[in-house]
């Protein structure tokens, strides 16, 4: 038996599985509530557990800023495993986040990952791709020491005490120009210089920028929702045998908890419990690739998918719900002031005779799936 659970973070995402012998992490932030959000980390690991693989999905603010906590709770982060990313964007986010107020040890896990998280902890890049064909390249195994750099659609394989674990999680880092772009479009709009923020890594901190300066590039910031990132990765998480006889055992899915007013839908709806891969998305745009050829067969397998940027219009595409049922989760925050998430994206969502899961800030919303392996 394992678990897979999206934690009540609010406008965030914080989701993991615990099987028996090893635990995954995929992004662990918020914004809003942060003190409220540590002790959900707090209250869900600690120091006799370890975290095998923590992935994230890219390096917007409410993906990673909870991730300075989950390393002090924890014995041991072993691996991350996050999209490669250029010099140049490395350092145009890290000014940003400096100039905008955002505290250092968010600016270490972009600049410098392997300080911030200690020699103990392997780090992991995924070469970005634009191939949404399913072409899935050989496996590696998660036990052993991974290539520093490793292609997208790259299979990490499960091995527990030498037997092989039927399970395997595949990162694709999918490479969206338009969103870098567009952040430095409106900086230049602005007035502010774009090739010294893509340049030069001290310049926010030797305070070059003036005040002025500093709440225009706040205002953009937070005009473009936080989403600064051009790569986002995606990741299969599920069998490595697609033939296995698997299920999903639903904690607390009931109406309350659906955007689904007509709790008679729930008794005559079918259930994809026998579907237990799930693909989380981050802030992915399933509108630039289709997310149901990139992982090839695996996608057989797929029950859940995490519904991408909080429920954001401009992120979602239907056609994956087009031939099967699917249990939906959307991270928001209640408060946020964003109007995710999109009634748009829930109405076809429902539509499509498929669940759509809220998972909010608030504690009774978290949504935990029980799976037998």
């Amino acid at each position: 038996m394992a678990t897979r659970t999206f934690f009540p973070v609010g406008q965030g995402a914080f989701y993991a599985e615990k099987h028996k012998e090893f635990n995954m992490v995929y992004d662990c932030g918020c914004m809003g509530e942060i003190n409220k959000s540590k002790k959900v980390v707090r209250q869900n690991f600690s120091k006799n557990e370890s975290i095998d693989v923590l992935f994230i999905s890219h390096l917007d603010l409410d993906h990673i800023s909870l991730i300075k906590t989950l390393k002090d709770t924890v014995k041991t982060i072993k691996h991350v495993i996050l999209p490669l990313l250029s010099k140049e964007q490395k350092i145009l986010i890290g000014n940003v986040y400096r100039i905008i107020g955002i505290n250092i040890d968010n600016y270490d896990i972009i600049n410098n990952p392997n300080e911030f998280f200690g020699g103990d902890t392997q780090i992991t890049y995924v070469e970005s791709s634009s191939d949404d064909e399913g072409n899935i390249n050989d496996g590696l195994i998660l036990n052993e020491s991974l290539p520093r750099n490793i292609a997208s659609k790259t299979p990490i394989k499960i091995v527990v005490n030498g037997i092989n674990y039927n399970w395997c999680f595949i990162p694709y880092n999918f490479k969206n120009k338009e969103r870098s772009s567009k952040l430095e479009d409106e900086l230049t709009k602005a007035g502010i210089d774009v090739g010294k923020l893509k340049t030069n890594s001290t310049y926010a901190l030797n305070n070059i920028v003036n005040e002025k300066d500093k709440r225009v590039i706040k205002k953009i910031y937070e005009s473009l929702d936080g989403n600064i990132n051009e790569n986002s990765l995606v990741v299969y998480s599920g069998p490595y045998d697609i033939r296995g006889k698997d299920s999903i055992i639903n904690y607390d899915l009931d109406p309350g908890e659906l955007f689904r007013y007509h709790s008679f839908y729930n008794y005559y709806l079918e259930s994809p419990y026998d579907r237990v891969g799930c693909v989380f998305t981050g802030d992915a745009n399933l509108n630039k690739f289709d997310i149901t050829k990139i992982f090839g067969s695996y996608w057989e397998t797929v029950g859940t998918v995490q519904i991408p940027h909080h429920g954001s219009l401009h992120n979602f595409n239907s056609d994956f719900l087009q031939s099967k049922i699917m249990y939906c989760p959307i991270s928001f925050g209640t408060n946020n002031t964003h109007g995710h998430p999109s009634y748009n994206v829930i109405g076809e969502i429902i539509s499509k005779m498929s669940y759509v899961i809220k998972v909010t800030e608030k504690m009774d919303s978290g949504y935990v799936q029980y799976i037998n392996i």
